[in-house]
């Protein structure tokens, strides 16, 4: 009986709270010496990859992720080979779920502390959407893909370009089109070689169509072109004086 008691008063110092984290959410609380912080997570739609991150709590954390039948299958602590370079490098755990996550597939963050240490934590929950092909194009008589020069435009219509483009990078998508236009192997393959032309023609149908994607009023969106010769001749070579710079797109870089 004593025995029982002892293991019973045992459990019982272990305080487990719970809560649910979204993606791009922070989390911030204080953890007792013993206390363990659930966190759980159901995904939305699918993920390439969905990571934890604790960069800014003040004490030594450690980490698991437990699938919804409650088995640990991860755990992280604050090893000097798990330092992830999204704290700058120093001694904070970040933790990812293994492998590809689908949509309303459930799992819980532990936040923990190692040999009694408690504190302030603060987690960030992290997710990598998982690349969507293009849809088919829309038929021709439907909703063509019309190529308009931004000079010509009306203001509604760059405001919706430029809005498109937001709508886009808020959906975590446009960044994606950043890396690959910078990877190795695009510059190998599409940067000073004859595939320069073709590989851009794709990488910008894609670029319109993902945003053609998002529906309502971009349904419709069809990428700008710019003559630029119209403004060199117009302002005499002078860059910053171009319309272009000057019409809601911003200035250089």
């Amino acid at each position: 009986i004593i025995k029982m008691l002892i293991l019973i008063s045992l459990i019982l110092c272990i305080v487990k709270s719970q809560d649910e984290i979204s993606c791009g959410e922070t989390k911030t609380g204080i953890r007792g010496s013993e206390d363990e912080v659930e966190f759980v997570f159901i995904a939305k739609t699918d993920y390439e990859q969905v990571y934890l991150e604790s960069c800014d709590s003040d004490h030594d954390i450690v980490l698991d992720i437990e699938d919804k039948n409650g088995n640990v299958i991860v755990t992280e602590d604050d090893r000097t080979d798990t330092m992830p370079s999204q704290c700058n490098y120093k001694y904070a755990p970040a933790i990812t779920i293994p492998g590809y996550v689908s949509t309303n597939d459930e799992y819980s963050f532990i936040v923990g502390g190692y040999g009694r240490k408690e504190g302030v934590y603060t987690v960030q929950l992290f997710c990598e959407e998982a690349y969507t092909a293009p849809g088919p194009a829309p038929s021709p008589s439907d909703c063509p893909r019309e190529r308009k020069e931004w000079n010509t435009a009306s203001q509604a219509e760059r405001n919706l370009y430029i809005n498109g483009f937001l709508a886009l990078s808020d959906a975590g998508k446009l960044p994606k089109f950043t890396e690959q236009h910078g990877q190795q192997a695009a510059e190998e393959q599409a940067h000073g070689t004859s595939g320069f032309l073709p590989w851009h023609r794709l990488f910008l149908y894609e670029l319109e169509t993902q945003i053609r994607n998002l529906g309502g009023e971009y349904a419709c969106f069809a990428l700008f072109y710019w003559n630029w010769g119209s403004d060199v001749d117009q302002f005499n070579g002078t860059y910053d004086s171009y319309s272009i710079m000057n019409s809601g797109l911003g200035g250089r870089g």
